[in-house]
């Protein structure tokens, strides 16, 4: 198995798929960039 193969699709697969899946069943720009984004952010700010 290559290494590749082991470690998934990436975070450019949930950009490039999920994104627009979530759009597609009723969720608002702002809501995806608040789930992708915003939450993210605040979970990762050291304080």
């Amino acid at each position: 198995m290559k290494d590749s193969q082991k470690r998934g699709h990436g975070y450019s697969y949930i950009l490039d798929h999920i994104a627009p899946r979530m759009l597609s069943r009723g969720f608002t720009p702002q809501d995806v960039h608040d789930i992708l984004v915003s939450n993210p952010a605040e979970v990762l700010t050291f304080r």
